[in-house]
């Protein structure tokens, strides 16, 4: 059985051990993937963010605002997908779209790799808000198709 990696090499199919071929994902399943992650983080932000401060912050200033809606999620966002990507090779999205990410050799990613894709990798990616990788992949995986 096949399943869709997210790998960014240009090749169709990668080899895995044995008799396993992978194939990339294309952008729509990145794309479902990403909504679904976006989601559960968001959601998931929000609880632990009442369970760190029950009471709440203060409505009226700055820092709390900052705090509640920008550095928080994305400091939960960031732990999520290091740590599903590290230890699953999937984050929740990923699991119920049906990709894994894996090295190009077909072997689970190894913690340094998920460390620098997660980080650097995702920055970069993700560029401003313009989600120029995604774009990337629309735009380089768009003939491509391989059956699962």
């Amino acid at each position: 059985m096949s399943e869709i990696t997210e790998s960014h090499d240009l090749i169709p199919e990668i080899s895995g051990g044995g008799d396993q071929a992978f194939c990339l994902a294309g952008f729509w399943p990145r794309f479902w993937a990403f909504l679904i992650d976006i989601a559960v983080i968001g959601v998931s932000s929000q609880a632990a963010f009442g369970l760190v401060w029950p009471g709440g912050l203060e409505n009226n200033t700055v820092q709390a605002y900052v705090l509640y809606n920008s550095l928080f999620p994305g400091i939960w966002g960031v732990a999520y997908l290091i740590l599903m990507t590290g230890f699953y090779g999937q984050t929740l999205g990923k699991m119920i779209i049906g990709i894994k990410v894996i090295q190009t050799d077909g072997n689970p990613l190894n913690w340094p790799t998920v460390m620098i894709r997660e980080l650097v990798g995702r920055i970069l990616s993700q560029l401003l808000g313009t989600y120029l990788g995604y774009l990337c992949v629309r735009y380089t995986h768009a003939n491509r198709r391989c059956m699962i």
